[in-house]
């Protein structure tokens, strides 16, 4: 029995019954979603990225307060052994760990959100979905953000001389 043959069956069926029933496919019924909702998934978009750059700018400024506030623990570092490099990565490190944690915060919140407000019948696949292309997405994302915000205040901290990191007077 081919598609059309159910199609026609089941339209007979209605028609039998007085019932309207249209008959689509679930890939069909998505693309009409996006048709009918295209504005507003665009007004999302554009307000998910407004608050993404505006969450850079302010993860970069507190960075470089940071980096400045802790001038002369770098030199002190410096003095000691420590190398530019070792010191570069310990702020990538401390960057990546908060990031991850503002990550796992944000999953976290969203996967119960989706599990406590989802319709019963796709509540599996909105946790499925969640779980596996949000969560590399997420992961993408926070290193995405973790290599853009660190740009700055690496550069900053790199053109310090040890010298002048110790003198520095507060």
């Amino acid at each position: 029995m081919s598609e059309q043959d159910i199609k026609e069956s089941v339209s007979k069926k209605a028609l039998q019954l007085g019932i309207k029933l249209r008959i689509t496919s679930i890939s069909d019924f998505i693309d009409q979603w996006k048709q009918d909702n295209y504005q507003i998934l665009r007004l999302n978009f554009f307000f998910a990225v407004m608050v993404l750059i505006c969450s850079i700018i302010s993860m970069i400024s507190t960075l470089c307060v940071t980096v400045l506030l802790k001038k002369k623990e770098y030199g002190i570092r410096i003095a000691f052994g420590t190398t530019k490099r070792q010191i570069i990565f310990s702020l990538c490190f401390e960057i990546l760990i908060l990031n991850v944690i503002a990550g796992v915060i944000a999953f976290v919140y969203s996967y119960f959100n989706y599990k406590n407000t989802a319709i019963s019948s796709f509540q599996e696949i909105y946790i499925k979905t969640l779980c596996s292309t949000s969560l590399i997405g997420l992961i993408l994302l926070i290193l995405f953000l973790v290599a853009v915000v660190l740009l700055i205040p690496v550069t900053i901290l790199a053109r310090y001389n040890p010298v002048e990191l110790i003198k520095e007077e507060d």
